[in-house]
This record gives C-alpha cells, structure tokens and sequence, in this order.
C-alpha cells in the first residue's frame, strides 16, 4: 500500500506528525516503521501461502491465508482469496474439499463485508 496515495493514511501520518512536532519529539521515520512492520507480517504471509501451494500443502495455505484477515482490507482480503481459490481449482477438482472450505468462507465473508 502506498500510503502517501491513501488518503486514511495521510491523515494518521499528518496528526501523528503533528503531535510530535507538539510534544517537541518530531522524528520523521518513526510512522514509518509500524507501516514497514505491517507490510512484512502481510508479505510474510503471502510468502508462506505460496510455499504451501509449491509443495501441495493446500490445508496448509489456506490456513495461512486465514491469518491475513485481520492485516489487510476486506477488498484486498477478497482478492487474494480469489486468487487463492484460483489456484487451488487450477490444481484440484472443484468438489475438492478444501475449494469447497475456502470458496465457502470467502462468500460468508463476502456477505459479511458487503452487509447482506
């Protein structure tokens, strides 16, 4: 996420800058760093998630997957479980137990998300 582009993140950026410069402890990375930390636990595991899918560890990727629910946004969430489920049906039947696991939970969360 480039977080000079959302505008969320512009915000926090600017009031977390602006209580520093007033507590007289400006350090400009410092905001940085927590942004650079949530984007390798993401990026952590999408890594893991690939791992599993090279050596056919699918349960295993999904689980992975799971973990990123509460690191990214619902829409990113979204899309990269498609992608997933892409994946995992491009390797097992669509009646496969665990696309049927993975293609259920993102329709809950879908309805969730979406309020329906």
């Amino acid at each position: 996420m480039d977080n000079d582009k959302d505008f969320i993140m512009k915000q926090v950026k600017s009031f977390a800058e602006g209580l520093g410069y007033v507590l007289g402890k400006k350090r400009n990375g410092d905001i940085e760093v927590v942004f650079q930390q949530e984007n390798q636990q993401k990026n952590k595991f999408l890594a893991e998630i690939e791992q599993y899918l090279e050596k056919k560890k699918y349960r295993e990727a999904i689980q992975s997957f799971f973990k990123l629910k509460y690191e990214l946004e619902p829409g990113e969430y979204l899309k990269i479980g498609n992608q997933l489920l892409d994946k995992l049906k491009a390797r097992l039947a669509d009646e496969d137990e665990q696309v049927l696991l993975l293609e259920r939970s993102l329709k809950n969360f879908k309805e969730r998300w979406l309020g329906k």
